[in-house]
């Protein structure tokens, strides 16, 4: 959220700015993974892949993570109807590593009172 003015300038006056890692291109996120800042996967909308190298290219997620989510468009449906949490879902279709490592910091960023404790 760096690249935004208003987070910029709040940081800045709470005499944190000097932690600000690197300023973000608009439209580019990106996570920190063992201390270096990795740019979320282009294409990436509402955790659904909509380019496909990009996912697999990404160094965000294990190799392992990358390979199901190629596998994704070829997963079956989950057959109950009920409703399912954010967290259920992406660990039932791509693993626990795509929902700590993806879905929650991008879901967070968003939706800050929705993060896992």
């Amino acid at each position: 959220m760096t690249g935004k003015p208003a987070v910029r300038q709040l940081v800045t006056g709470l005499g944190l700015g000097q932690r600000l890692l690197a300023p973000q291109k608009a439209g580019a996120g990106q996570m920190l993974r063992h201390g270096e800042l990795v740019t979320v996967p282009d294409g990436l909308a509402v955790m659904v892949p909509q380019r496909l190298r990009p996912m697999l290219a990404s160094r965000l997620l294990s190799v392992a993570v990358r390979a199901r989510a190629a596998l994704e468009i070829v997963a079956p449906r989950r057959r109950v109807r009920d409703d399912e949490s954010l967290e259920s879902f992406v660990t039932r279709r791509l693993g626990v590593q795509a929902f700590q490592r993806l879905a929650e910091p991008l879901v967070g960023e968003i939706y800050p009172g929705m993060s896992a404790p």
